[in-house]
């Protein structure tokens, strides 16, 4: 059996509960995909693009505490969140394989009364689907009869303390589950997504600059605006919202600006952690009325670097980084490093959801595109340059 992991920070801790599962059941092929800071659009698009996988193996989901974190930030939907958790179960039964939900919760959330709406919309899927999740917090506070797990259980808001109480009783309830896993139904209709689920992530990009990005987690073509040379791409038929973006993230600020027939809408590259020089990959969405429409196929989207101080000194500063790490790996005679020397942050690929004639939205869906699944990396933390990170 493989079981394929999709989720956040807290699955690529070292220690954590995916490295100990691992040493638990060395039977089983462990593939961890896990990406943290990112809610389950990114798990979406790590099973598109992953290891190959289909009947009789199992893909253990953990990006509850990250979805929640950004719905409570205002980062990302809570219908948007339902939708892609349903997308994966879809893909999943579409392929015979098992799905089993591992939830976790922030030390905000570890009550065991705690049911937000977002609680109550992940508990309608999972029962619809005949689902048995893994709750954390429920195991916790059932096995030392308590009403909320302790701060002592965290490491901090976000983490659990790997060598607290709360990881073995995880660990043994997905050891029962991957004993005897379970089937998501696959002959219901959708409760989130609207007929054939059906979402593009799309990367055939031209002009601007073109990267190879790998470490032990992943390999992808990462692609960079430049002030003379901005990116276009040529949309699939048909009438679809630009929802977001799959990036790589640096310490570098700099803005993406998208375009189309006089609309335009920005999303950041960098992130806050300064301390963190390493990548980071990660999902930006549009906000809410700022998503480009395209209501015609075969259409031209245009993007180019938006405003850090400015258009010419972000670009400049992004340019002079790249020559100095060119130079350097060209000193080194490093093949790899060259690769990756200019891959510190850039656009991966568009995020495309299909309208009706309404203009509503539907979900996503398998799409070619230029994307490489990557490597496991066997639940160690960050795994490179492509990092664990903080849920949310």
């Amino acid at each position: 059996m493989r079981a394929i992991i999709i989720g956040g920070s807290n699955s690529l801790k070292g220690g954590g509960w995916t490295s100990q599962l691992i040493e638990r059941a060395p039977e089983i092929d462990f593939s961890n995909q896990s990406i943290g800071a990112a809610p389950s659009i990114m798990g979406y698009y790590r099973l598109l693009t992953g290891p190959a996988f289909g009947a009789g193996d199992i893909v253990i989901w953990e990006y509850a505490l990250n979805d929640e974190s950004q719905i409570t930030k205002g980062k990302y939907e809570e219908a948007a969140a339902l939708k892609h958790l349903e997308l994966i179960i879809r893909h999943v039964a579409a392929k015979g394989a098992y799905f089993l939900p591992v939830i976790f919760a922030a030390k905000a959330n570890s009550s065991r009364s705690h049911k937000s709406s977002y609680a109550v919309g992940i508990d309608r899927l999972f029962a619809a689907y005949d689902l048995k999740p893994v709750r954390a917090t429920e195991l916790y506070c059932a096995a030392h009869r308590v009403s909320q797990v302790p701060d002592r259980e965290y490491l901090n808001q976000l983490h659990y303390a790997p060598s607290g109480a709360v990881i073995p009783l995880v660990l043994d309830e997905v050891l029962v589950q991957l004993a005897n896993p379970l089937k998501p139904k696959a002959d219901i209709a959708p409760l989130q997504t609207v007929d054939q689920p059906d979402c593009r992530f799309v990367a055939d990009f031209s002009g601007g600059k073109q990267y190879l990005f790998q470490n032990s987690i992943l390999s992808t073509a990462i692609y960079l605006p430049l002030p003379d040379s901005p990116l276009t791409i040529r949309i699939p038929k048909g009438s679809w919202t630009v929802v977001g973006a799959i990036v790589m993230r640096s310490t570098v600020p700099s803005v993406l600006a998208f375009e189309f027939d006089g609309v335009s809408s920005r999303i950041s590259l960098g992130h806050k952690n300064r301390s963190y020089k390493k990548s980071l990959l990660g999902y930006r969405q549009f906000t809410s009325g700022a998503e480009i429409m395209v209501q015609d196929g075969s259409v031209v989207r245009v993007m180019k670097l938006g405003s850090g101080p400015s258009v010419a000194n972000a670009g400049a500063s992004v340019l002079a980084r790249d020559a100095a790490l060119a130079r350097d790996a060209a000193l080194a005679n490093n093949a790899a490093l060259a690769n990756n020397a200019a891959a510190g942050h850039g656009l991966i690929s568009l995020i495309l959801e299909p309208r009706t004639a309404t203009g509503s939205k539907h979900g996503c869906a398998e799409n070619g595109g230029a994307e490489n699944g990557g490597a496991e990396n066997g639940g160690a933390e960050n795994g490179g340059a492509v990092a664990g990170g903080a849920a949310g």
